[in-house]
Formats: C-alpha cells, structure tokens, sequence
C-alpha cells in the first residue's frame, strides 16, 4: 500500500470527488481530508492510500498538475510526520525535553517516575 499526499485542494473538495477522480487510475483503499474545525472548511490538503504502488505512480504521472474544481492539485509521495517535543507539568521548569516515540516517552517518564500529563508543545495543539 502507498500513501499519496494531494494538496493545493479546492476548499470545498469532498472525499466523494477524491475518490472518483483518482478511482479512474486505481483502487484507492482509503481517503483522508484535512479539516480545520474552527472555519469548517478543508484545509486543502489530504492523502489517498492505494492498494497497489504501480497505480500510485501513474496516479502521481496523471493528477499531478491536474485541474480539480477549478485549483491545479499537486500530488506526491506522503513523507513522515516530524516528531513532536513533549514536556510534563512536572518538568516543565527543568526543561526535561524529549521525543515522543513511545519508546522515549515511555521510558522517560518509567526513569523520572512520575505519571504523563498529556502537556504537549511544538506542532499543533
């Protein structure tokens, strides 16, 4: 399976027009739009997985650069995330820093003893 990204997406570009757009080219297994809560509108990016990586390339040969409800979409390979700082209430002032993987999360707070918080800082909220 491969995940595509596809931004520069018209703001009112469903999942429906995603899937019948790009299910000319291949069978898309799943279909996810980025959605900003506070102006219930897309947030003009999303992702598509497809089954198969032969038809994830011709759909990047295809769609890339394609019009799509009147925006030229781009469409690439999805990179990973970036990983996300973490602190704790409890470390907050000793600037205790970490990744969090849950590897370093999980370990991090076994050697400090002390419970996770859910405080996080860095992307997002």
């Amino acid at each position: 399976m491969t995940r595509l990204f596809v931004g520069s997406l018209s703001f009112d570009v469903c999942v429906n027009t995603l899937q019948y757009e790009f299910g000319k080219i291949g069978k898309v297994s799943d279909i996810y739009i980025s959605w900003d809560r506070e102006r219930d509108c897309s947030r003009g990016f999303g992702f598509l997985t497809f089954e198969n990586p032969s038809e994830a390339y011709d759909a990047i040969r295809v769609m890339d650069g394609a019009e799509l409800n009147g925006r030229r979409i781009q469409v690439e390979f999805a990179s990973e995330r970036p990983k996300k700082h973490f602190y704790s209430k409890e470390t907050r002032n000793n600037y205790s820093y970490g990744y969090s993987n849950d590897y370093v999360y999980k370990n991090s707070f076994q050697k400090m003893n002390i419970q996770p918080t859910g405080y996080f800082i860095g992307y997002g909220r």
